[in-house]
């Protein structure tokens, strides 16, 4: 808690801070008077401090400076006008229409003219014109104020407010890492030790057995309790036969051993599904602060030579109408994705959770977050859909940099996949578990590879190669046709012809060329 409490004592300096500013520009430009009784700099203040600390510290500091700077009657219409600007900024806050460059300008004017024209029938030209000239100026001042605002601390709040969430987030990962409780395990002597409570405390040879021969009693117990434990159940010949022969209460020690043994696995059970379910959920603070993190400022993407071609094909397992396995291609700014997510089984449930982690892993992508924190976060919420009854799914994902001319292959129990450069065959092969068996804090190591002009890519779910993938691979080194398309379908034949449909098969294909001009197949 210490993190958290450090954060909120450094705002709760800053809003003191913020809104003594807003106080002394508004108290003291009341002084800065047109006419004697009109103060538009201090009303604009008002207006440009918006709402909260700020423009409620504003508006009671223009009301004080009226009545310390101006008459009677001028300072009560101007400390009418402040609270009926601050009123209405308030009011309009949570509307797009409060965020309009022209919004708080034209209420601020509003206000001034709604407690001061009133006064003016009946009055001189001379008033009439001090009060629009002070109108005029009040508007130029908010107008101006704000738009200067907007260009010079735009940038600065933009990554504060990416900031910031992320910065709360890992409080409270780190938080929960130094208060995290123990969950020690249960000392398995706690078995004979309540069994012998509701055996041996009325038997009339319980002195022999737990003072006369402690050590033997002892023993005994000691020696059982490993076979116990992995068994799961009591039996006599866990016992040796002088313990056996001298309980005259053996048959109920057993009896009331097994009973202390199924609360005692079922207690473990429950400490390890606790213990589990709390790293997941602390892993998760951890993950969400990943995700918002604001990326680094990266340099200007170079001029890149590397443009690329995607092709995918799905065939479903034979009997099925609906793929198990799914895939997708996806542009991110200068670099190139590739998804493949193959489901447990097949039919619709498969299709219906690979479909869904390939939607999600996207959605991610393409919202800025990196490729690490984005699968992390789907691990985790697969994690939690198998506990409910889901199935796993596997995820494998590529990231071509075009202009950084690099390939990154990131694997959660993907089948390999295979990569041709100079008419060589690697085969690209990762070691993490599925999606939802991969341990929360676990994550895929990336593997990252140069790439040039005429390097090939195939991404494959394990249905399709079979048990012997040398095929796949003779193939793709003897490769020399130019579509992506074409490939991922002789692929698919082949593999047809080789496993007879028994499996979902998808195939995604990149091809990578010179060409500023290319355009997919």
């Amino acid at each position: 808690m210490k993190h958290l409490l450090a954060a909120a004592r450094q705002c709760a300096l800053r809003i003191p801070a913020e809104a003594a500013v807003c106080c002394a520009a508004a108290f003291l430009l009341t002084a800065v008077s047109t006419g004697g009784q009109h103060a538009p700099w201090a009303l604009a203040a008002v207006a440009v401090a918006g709402v909260g600390w700020r423009g409620l510290a504003a508006t009671v500091c223009a009301g004080v400076g009226a009545l310390a700077f101006l008459d009677f009657q001028p300072g009560l219409r101007h400390a009418a006008a402040a609270v009926l600007i601050f009123c209405a900024n308030t009011a309009f806050c949570p509307s797009r229409l409060y965020r309009h460059p022209r919004f708080r300008p034209t209420a601020a004017v509003c206000a001034a003219a709604l407690t001061q024209l009133p006064y003016l029938i009946a009055r001189s030209g001379r008033e009439w014109l001090l009060c629009g000239a002070s109108l005029a100026l009040l508007y130029g001042t908010v107008r101006l104020t704000l738009a200067s605002h907007a260009g010079a601390r735009l940038p600065e709040t933009a990554g504060a407010g990416a900031a910031a969430p992320a910065a709360a987030f890992q409080a409270v990962y780190d938080s929960l890492a130094a208060e995290m409780p123990l969950l020690r395990p249960e000392n398995p002597a706690v078995l004979f030790d309540r069994a012998a409570e509701q055996v041996c405390r009325d038997c009339p040879l319980r002195a022999d057995c737990w003072q006369s021969h402690y050590s033997d009693t002892y023993n005994a117990f000691n020696d059982a309790c490993p076979v116990l434990l992995q068994r799961g159940r009591a039996l006599a010949e866990d016992f040796p036969l002088y313990f056996a022969c001298r309980c005259i209460r053996f048959p109920r020690l057993l009896e009331a051993l097994d009973s202390q043994l199924r609360d005692y696995l079922q207690r473990r059970l429950h400490h390890a599904r606790l213990d589990a379910a709390y790293r997941l959920a602390r892993e998760q603070y951890r993950q969400v602060a990943q995700a918002l993190t604001p990326a680094p400022k990266a340099a200007p993407p170079r001029r890149s030579a590397i443009t690329c071609r995607t092709a995918s094909a799905l065939r479903p397992k034979d009997g099925e109408k609906l793929c198990g396995d799914q895939c997708d291609a996806f542009d991110v700014g200068d670099s190139v994705y590739m998804a493949l997510s193959d489901g447990m089984g097949s039919g619709e449930a498969a299709h219906r959770e690979a479909a869904m982690t390939v939607r999600l892993l996207r959605q991610f992508l393409q919202a800025g977050i990196r490729p690490e924190p984005a699968l992390q976060t789907l691990n985790a919420a697969a994690m939690l859909r198998c506990q409910s009854g889901a199935g796993f799914t596997t995820i494998d994902l590529v990231r071509l940099e075009k202009g950084a001319a690099t390939l990154t292959l990131y694997k959660y129990g993907a089948a390999p996949s295979y990569l041709k450069r100079r008419g060589t065959v690697v085969r690209c092969q990762g070691s993490s578990l599925p999606a939802g068996l991969e341990s929360a804090d676990g994550q895929p190591s990336p593997q990252t590879y140069p790439v040039a002009p005429g390097t090939w890519l195939v991404q494959v779910s394990d249905g399709v190669a079979g048990d012997d993938d040398q095929w796949l691979q003779d193939l793709l080194a003897g490769w020399d046709g130019t579509s992506p398309r074409a490939l991922a379908q002789e692929i698919l034949r082949q593999s047809w012809q080789r496993t007879g449909g028994a499996d979902d098969c998808a195939v995604s294909v990149l091809a990578m060329d010179g060409r500023e001009d290319a355009r997919p197949v």
